[in-house]
């Protein structure tokens, strides 16, 4: 499996959206899948600036996985999973602004990494 491309919600080409899922390939301590690795294969960063602080792993009842990070006062959660949960994330969500920051971010992470 190799990546094809990051894109961003808007369908353009992304360094960060490939960022953070390059944090999550490398951050994830449960099952590495084959997407994961092509991620690390593809292109490498230097994610020394980001603390892992916590882990939700993939589970078979949430079919999703979270990685909370620390980089200086910023806080980042980067969920993934398969776009039908993403799109079950989202209309399950309030809809109040830190709801839908946190939703615009699941969507970069969960869904918009292209492998073929």
């Amino acid at each position: 499996m190799k990546i094809h491309s990051a894109v961003d919600v808007e369908g353009k080409e992304s360094d960060r959206v490939l960022l953070y899922a390059y944090l999550n390939a490398a951050s994830e301590s449960g099952y590495i899948n084959p997407i994961d690795a092509a991620i690390r294969e593809y292109k490498t960063f230097d994610i020394s600036d980001y603390q892992k602080l916590d882990e939700v792993p993939y589970d078979f009842n949430r079919k999703r996985l979270s990685i909370l990070f620390k980089k200086e006062s910023t806080h980042l959660i980067i969920t993934t999973a398969l776009p039908a949960a993403m799109r079950y994330i989202l209309k399950t969500e309030s809809d109040d602004r830190r709801g839908a920051r946190r939703k615009v971010y699941c969507i970069i992470a969960g869904s918009a990494v292209k492998a073929h």
